[in-house]
């Protein structure tokens, strides 16, 4: 596959990416607020927002990232790609395993998709 080609799968998988990513963080406000609702005030009930936090931040991290190896031609693209692939997938598979059919599992499994196609189509010395 050429670069072009490459970097247009990984421009699409990102902004699926991107976008799930600020999807997820539309609900912070609601999960902030729900918490400080709530009678327990232990350490682990004034963590959640913040960890509500982290899947948005990595995925726009890996959407970034991902975007940028395939735009300056990083050697390791392929494997930065199958990696990222993966982990997304795992990430599906536990969101789905938590809450069912949901958009944001479809969403993750089309980036990581995007990714993985990319990754098979990139040449090495991309």
């Amino acid at each position: 596959m050429k670069r072009s080609g490459t970097i247009a799968l990984v421009a699409a998988g990102s902004l699926i990416l991107a976008g799930t990513a600020a999807l997820h963080f539309t609900g912070f406000a609601e999960i902030a607020a729900w918490v400080d609702g709530l009678a327990d005030r232990s350490f682990f009930a004034r963590a959640i927002p913040t960890i509500w936090l982290f899947p948005s931040v990595h995925w726009l991290a890996i959407a970034i990232g991902a975007l940028a190896a395939a735009w300056f031609g990083l050697a390791s693209l392929r494997a930065l790609l199958f990696g990222c692939a993966l982990l997304l997938a795992a990430d599906a598979a536990l969101i789905y395993g938590a809450v069912g059919p949901f958009i944001g599992s479809a969403t993750l499994l089309a980036a990581a998709a995007f990714y993985a196609v990319a990754g098979f189509g990139a040449k090495p010395a991309d």
